[in-house]
């Protein structure tokens, strides 16, 4: 899930939670963005607990269940699998 971020200069940046590598509290109620692998830090005119909550909320989504990956692991090879058949047997 990315969340969308709007930087004090009115710049919109797409952000995926799990790349955010630290928040930098810089008082007054403005936060800065450390996303790795960007060369600029997002700044907001937001307070750093804020941008912390709501990041944390939106990596919740991201919390795999091991159970689902596995079932979906195994529906992507049976549907591969179907589809090979499905190649040999019309071929």
């Amino acid at each position: 899930m990315l969340v969308k971020v709007i930087d004090h200069k009115g710049k919109t940046w797409w952000i995926n939670p799990a790349f955010v590598r630290g928040l930098i509290d810089r008082g007054n109620g403005r936060t800065t963005i450390d996303v790795s692998g960007w060369p600029g830090y997002p700044k907001v005119d937001v307070p750093v607990d804020e941008v912390a909550d709501l990041l944390n909320l939106a990596s919740e989504h991201f919390a795999a269940d091991p159970a689902a990956i596995a079932q979906s692991e195994e529906a992507r090879q049976a549907q591969q699998a179907a589809a090979l058949a499905a190649i040999v047997i019309g071929g």
